[in-house]
């Protein structure tokens, strides 16, 4: 694979050797044959020789891969672009998928995308970075922010953020003032190029490592909205209707209660029969709670084996069955709408694949937040079905402040506190907590 000194050897089953990147877990050194993917190339004092079935290759230069921390060999007689599995891990956590017989370098800890290193049929694992967003291997992107910016604009955000860092990340307000002073003899980044920086790169991630502190939580009042006197008087007695739907393979239980409107979802396990009652329980405590009472309950005949033990229950309700191939019409309209706003998420992500957890909170978000709006026919034109069995009014600051599936630097307390561990990890937003003082759920790959 490093070698070899017959022409045309740097194809392999198709495979062109010389644009992608080989990940070798047999190799202990880098070596690249491309010098698109290598800048500042440069003869070294020492040497390395290669010795493969090709026959032997002296390699006297090595460059640098931007990005990639490690300066690696550069050889144009090589035939491949080789990366040790030792050195990028060293940089880099890397996992291995047995099902897609794949390696994945995960950078998320740096806001890049990942790279996923394939296996083709030759049994090579490679990454091919013409068909990757960034085509430029390792190299950091911000090209959306870069949008609407001069050239010269790009320019002087580059030396602003290098000028902040070379100042061992001092506070931007600081940073400005050293600037407007003219306390740099010799400076050339002026205030609008650290404004354009901010604007483009964000926030330094070195520096929200170093400094983000732990925040107050919201206190829990307690106080919630009681329910409307009249509504209890008019609409104690709830007609509930249950059914599972499927997203992607992962089953979810699902309730609707006619005129409140109010939906529910729950992810399900499995099907059987003691997991969906364990989930009408804890629907059927809430309503009780809310001091609603279910009289009746409306599903497909796939719950006929649920029939006794619903009814057993204190003050059951009725279990009334739809006859064979028949639907409850409510809740298949209101698993159709759910698929659609599921479906708008999903396309909204920046991702081409995402892990059931995430999948998970992109699907009960989405049918949390339906039950913020009145619905057509229900019992209130100005309280949600959300309020009214929640107490809950939507809070923009602490309900609506990230989208699902941004990427973050969320707070980690470290201990001990005096060390020098980062104090916030790469992470995604999956949607609002639902503790009473709010908050959002974060996931990290690691």
């Amino acid at each position: 694979l490093f070698y070899s000194s017959k022409k045309g050897k740097n194809k392999h089953d198709g495979l062109d050797l010389t644009k992608v990147l080989l990940l070798n877990s047999e190799s202990t050194t880098d070596l690249f044959c491309n010098n698109e993917y290598v800048t500042n190339i440069k003869t070294t004092n020492n040497k390395m020789v290669v010795h493969s079935n090709g026959g032997k290759l002296t390699v006297k230069q090595k460059g640098t891969v931007p990005g990639y921390k490690k300066k690696v060999w550069f050889s144009d007689k090589a035939i491949a672009n080789i990366i040790s599995l030792k050195n990028a891990g060293d940089q880099f956590w890397i996992t291995y998928e047995s099902n897609d017989r794949s390696f994945i370098v995960h950078r998320e800890e740096i806001g890049l995308p990942n790279m996923e290193f394939i296996m083709h049929k030759s049994g090579l694992h490679y990454f091919d970075p013409s068909t990757s967003e960034n085509n430029r291997i390792f190299v950091e992107t911000v090209a959306r922010n870069m949008e609407g910016f001069s050239e010269r604009d790009i320019k002087g955000a580059k030396k602003a953020r290098a000028l902040y860092e070379n100042l061992i990340y001092p506070g931007v307000a600081g940073f400005k003032w050293l600037i407007r002073t003219q306390n740099i003899k010799n400076n050339d980044v002026s205030l609008k190029d650290v404004d354009n920086a901010q604007e483009i790169f964000g926030r330094d991630i070195n520096d929200l490592k170093a400094k983000t502190t732990r925040s107050k939580p919201l206190p829990v009042t307690g106080c919630r909205i009681k329910v409307p006197r009249e509504f209890l008087r008019l609409h104690k007695d709830v007609f509930l209707t249950m059914d599972i739907f499927f997203v992607n393979k992962i089953p979810f239980f699902i309730t609707l209660s006619r005129k409140i409107d109010f939906t529910t979802v729950n992810t399900i396990n499995n099907r059987k029969a003691e997991t969906i009652f364990k989930a009408f329980k804890c629907i059927y405590g809430h309503y009780r709670r809310r001091a609603f009472k279910i009289t009746t309950v409306h599903a497909d005949g796939e719950f006929a084996a649920l029939q006794d033990a619903i009814e057993g229950l204190p003050n059951g309700p009725d279990v009334n069955l739809a006859a064979a191939n028949e639907h409850v019409p409510e809740i298949e309209r209101r698993i159709r709408v759910s698929k659609e706003r599921i479906r708008a998420v999903r396309h909204s992500l920046p991702f081409e694949r995402i892990p059931q957890l995430l999948l998970i909170y992109v699907v009960t978000s989405a049918v949390t937040l339906m039950t913020c709006f009145p619905m057509k026919g229900g019992i209130s034109k100005q309280v949600s079905p959300r309020t009214i069995m929640t107490g809950e009014i939507l809070d923009a600051k602490r309900d609506l402040s990230l989208k699902i599936g941004t990427y973050c630097q969320a707070h980690e307390e470290p201990g001990p506190l005096n060390g020098m561990k980062a104090r916030t990890r790469a992470a995604i937003a999956m949607g609002r907590s639902e503790n009473q003082q709010g908050g959002m759920r974060f996931m990290t790959l690691r």
